[in-house]
């Protein structure tokens, strides 16, 4: 019974082959890495507009509640400037007590 033809490791046709098997597996890698890096970046994309949608509604209260503030400080300044008004009077007769006193 005739042995089966090997081919030598190292020929010429052997160490392309393998070259071959090995850029092809590697080609297959980096495209399977370009569409797994292409779903990650969609998928931070997404995750992104929507922390950026959260912001912006939070940014939206905050100025609500700014607005409805300098309402507050407004009319706390109004009664403000009103107790000064008061006040001056009171000083005022005041003083005119204690001059028709004297």
């Amino acid at each position: 019974m005739p042995r089966p033809k090997r081919k030598k490791e190292g020929t010429q046709s052997s160490v392309s082959e393998e070259s071959e098997c090995s850029e092809n597996g590697i080609v297959k890698r980096i495209k399977t890495l370009e569409v797994a890096l292409k779903n990650n970046a969609n998928e931070n994309t997404q995750k992104l507009f929507e922390e950026i949608e959260k912001l912006q509604g939070a940014f939206h209260d905050v100025l609500k509640e700014q607005s409805e503030l300098k309402k507050v400080v407004n009319q706390l300044r109004e009664e403000r400037s009103v107790l000064v008004d008061e006040v001056q009077q009171l000083r005022d007769l005041t003083w005119v007590l204690k001059k028709s006193t004297k």
